[in-house]
C-alpha cells in the first residue's frame, strides 16, 4: 500500500489527478477520479499492451510501469518527467502564450515540432488528439530540449483498426496533426503562431 497525501499531489485534469510517487522521484501515479478517467486508463493500458507488441520507438511517451494500491485507491505507475535539473517541464501552451518566450524559441520549435511529427509517424504512434497542453518540453541539458506527450494515448474506435495496419496508422496521425494545427490557429491565434503552422504543415 502506497500512502499519498497533500504534499505528493501535482496535478488533475478533467478526469484524471496525477501524485508524485512517494518512494521514487522518477515516477508519479495517476488516478482516475471520473467513469470518463476510468475509461481514458482503460483505452491508455490497453494501447500499452500493443505497443509493448511492436518493435517502436516509443520514448516520446512517458513508461508505464504498473498498477498500484494507494490509500486513495488505484493508481498506475509512469515516468515522471522533469528537466535534467528535476524542475518541473513547461509545455507548448506555457510558450506560445508568453510572447517573448515564444519569439527566442521559435526557430528551434520548428525544428522540434517538425522532429515530433515524423517521430509520431514514423513509429505509428496512436493519441485522442494533439492539445499544446500535453506536450511538454523537457530540457536534456542547459541548452537541449525534446518534446514529450502526455496523456491521451490510444484510440477510442471500437475496433481500433489503427493498431494493426500501418496505412490506416499514419493516415490518422495525419489528421491528428491537421486538427492540431487548426487548434493552434483557433485558440492561439497570432501573426507568430500562424507562421508557426505553416512551417510545421
Amino acid at each position: 500500500m502506497i500512502l499519498l497525501d497533500e504534499k505528493d499531489f501535482l496535478g488533475k485534469g478533467s478526469h484524471k489527478k496525477c501524485y508524485k510517487h512517494p518512494n521514487d522521484s522518477s515516477k508519479c501515479i495517476k488516478m482516475a477520479y471520473s467513469d470518463e478517467g476510468w475509461k481514458d486508463l482503460k483505452r491508455e493500458l490497453e494501447y500499452i499492451k500493443i505497443m509493448n507488441r511492436k518493435c517502436k520507438d516509443y520514448s516520446v511517451l512517458p513508461k508505464y510501469y504498473g498498477g498500484v494500491k494507494t490509500n486513495l485507491g488505484n493508481g498506475y505507475v509512469y515516468d515522471f518527467i522533469v528537466n535534467h535539473d528535476g524542475s518541473i517541464c513547461i509545455t507548448l501552451e506555457d510558450i506560445i502564450q508568453d510572447e517573448q518566450l515564444f519569439s527566442d524559441m521559435y526557430d528551434v520549435l520548428v525544428e522540434k515540432l517538425r522532429e515530433l511529427k515524423h517521430t509520431l509517424i514514423e513509429n505509428e504512434i496512436i493519441t485522442m488528439g494533439l492539445w499544446p497542453e500535453n506536450i511538454i518540453i523537457q530540457y536534456t541539458d542547459k541548452n537541449n530540449f525534446t518534446l514529450r506527450l502526455i496523456n491521451d494515448m490510444g484510440s477510442a474506435a471500437l475496433i481500433p483498426l489503427e493498431y494493426y495496419i500501418s496505412h490506416v496508422a499514419k493516415l490518422r496521425i495525419k489528421k491528428r496533426w491537421t486538427r492540431f494545427l487548426a487548434t493552434l490557429k483557433t485558440h492561439y491565434g497570432s501573426a507568430l503562431v500562424d507562421k508557426l503552422v505553416e512551417e510545421i504543415a
